[in-house]
């Protein structure tokens, strides 16, 4: 947690870790409108999908800078059954580069290795909505998918979808407060 502080204290001084009233913990990668709202299931359901699952025409950029420009020619068949069962895709969320961070030991476990700057977790402030980050220095919500369980922890979506192959929703999940499935 130490080093994730220090990681953390750099990279605001270069204003890269954003602080803002609509996202405290740099979860989110970017924000939608909402197309009109559709019935089925999940109607209303706000969703955030984790940076490296493909959307049609939007900006899949792994937490890269060097996929900054790709658009993704199709959607991922998950957002696809998404958006047929009503769900509302509101935003993208952030992960280390590439998806390649695990949990807290593992050297870009931490959720620093991104363009986008790190992701704060959220589990351990009072009030998610407003986070008081001088009583509490920000702490790591894990790699990998930490963004997706940081944005939900932070009530700034309903579900976040991320991508699991050695735990990075179940393990980021948990070190978040919330529920994690594979």
């Amino acid at each position: 947690q130490a080093r994730f502080a220090r990681c953390v204290r750099g990279l605001r001084s270069v204003s890269t870790f954003q602080r803002g009233p609509h996202d405290p913990y740099n979860a989110l990668t970017r924000r939608f409108k909402p197309s009109a709202e559709k019935k089925g299931p999940l109607a209303g359901w706000e969703v955030s999908i984790k940076e490296n699952i493909s959307m049609k025409d939007v900006a899949t950029t792994c937490s890269s800078r060097m996929l900054q420009e790709y658009r993704a020619p199709y959607n991922a068949a998950v957002v696809d059954r998404l958006e047929a069962s009503g769900a509302l895709i509101t935003s993208r969320n952030n992960c280390d580069e590439f998806a390649m961070g695990y949990g807290i030991d593992s050297p870009s476990g931490l959720n620093v290795h991104s363009v986008y700057g790190p992701v704060a977790n959220p589990a351990i402030y009072e009030d998610v909505r407003n986070p008081d980050f001088t009583k509490h220095e920000p702490r790591a919500p894990g790699g990998s998918s930490g963004g997706a369980a940081a944005a939900v922890a932070g009530e700034l979506c309903r579900v976040a979808l991320g991508t699991d192959t050695g735990g990075s929703v179940r393990l980021h999940g948990s070190f978040c407060g919330v529920y994690g499935f594979k």
